[in-house]
């Protein structure tokens, strides 16, 4: 079972990244040519950066967008396979 409230913060926070972060629209227009859904890559997002925050609050650090999105402007980066 799915914490709804939990859900819906995480897609909302996903969605107003967009505009803000350069690594998280690249990493979610990666996700796109990969061919995830506009929800699926929003997911995608909503989770990373929810793993991010984890690791924060665990390790008691500060965020930083270098070690979330490591990957951020490299054309080689591995991009994870949707699953269909």
């Amino acid at each position: 079972m799915a914490n709804r409230y939990l859900k819906g913060t995480c897609h909302l926070w996903g969605f107003t990244a967009l505009p803000h972060s350069s690594a998280c629209r690249a990493y979610y227009d990666r996700r796109r040519e990969v061919g995830d859904a506009f929800a699926a890559a929003l997911r995608r997002l909503a989770g990373k950066l929810l793993s991010s925050l984890h690791h924060c609050l665990i390790h008691d650090e500060f965020y930083s967008e270098e070690r979330a999105f490591p990957a951020h402007g490299s054309q080689d980066a591995p991009v994870e396979e949707s699953n269909p």
